[in-house]
């Protein structure tokens, strides 16, 4: 039976998509670009595919900030500031809390049944945190919030999530369940590190097996049989 789950916050709890159309929004606005959606999308598309090749190992967290912004600036034939941008955007990210629909109601449920919850994330560190405070959604993680900027590991490395088990004291891999929307990050992390997990929202790549897999937040109690134990 569960004791500990590692909850992932990016397009898992928080609506990452509507956070980041928010922040760039405000940020090309101030550099004077009109932020259509096609330009907004351009940028999501261009910061999703630097942050896979970090967590490929291929690039580190300043060159993440770097690349994204230049290789916006090539696409759009405008010549931004890369610490200016940054800094702007980082600030304006830091307060969005938007989350999914379930995500109070499920953590709610959860906390009730006597699960001990953690929030394991590979946002940088400052931004995160100002946004699980603006989300509410704090409260809910007893165990911790673990961010890899601060605890020195990333998704998909077992070692992030054998950091994290290490620090709330489980003993038994068998008590604890990594719960994510990222194939590649979450459950594969979780997979390489022994530890059960269910992927929310996607479906698995053949290489990369979930132990469950939940079409929507609202099924992750009934597909994982999250019962309650207390």
């Amino acid at each position: 039976m569960y004791k500990y789950l590692l909850f992932d916050l990016d397009d898992t709890l928080l609506d990452f998509k509507k956070a980041e159309a928010t922040a760039i929004s405000e940020v090309l606005e101030n550099f004077g670009v009109t932020p259509t959606k096609e330009i907004i999308e351009l940028y999501s598309n261009i910061n999703l595919s630097c942050w896979k090749r970090y967590e490929k190992g291929e690039i580190t967290r300043d060159e993440i900030y770097e690349n994204r912004v230049n290789m916006l600036g090539e696409r759009l034939s405008v010549s931004f500031n890369v610490n200016e941008f940054t800094k702007m955007y980082c600030k304006l990210l830091s307060q969005q809390g938007q989350t999914f629909p379930y995500a109070h109601v499920l953590l709610s449920e959860l906390k009730a049944k006597g699960y001990k919850m953690a929030a394991a994330t590979n946002g940088t560190l400052v931004t995160q945190k100002g946004r699980i405070a603006a989300s509410g959604l704090a409260e809910f993680f007893d165990l911790g919030i673990y961010i890899s900027e601060e605890i020195g590991f990333k998704k998909p490395d077992p070692e992030f999530f054998e950091y994290i088990l290490k620090t709330v004291g489980a003993h038994n891999k068998k008590e604890a369940l990594v719960i994510g929307d990222s194939p590649s990050s979450d459950i594969a992390g979780a997979v390489a590190a022994g530890i059960d997990s269910c992927l929310v929202g996607k479906n698995s790549p053949e290489k990369v097996k979930p132990t469950y897999f939940a079409k929507r937040l609202e099924d992750v109690s009934s597909v994982c049989g999250l019962v309650n134990i207390k």
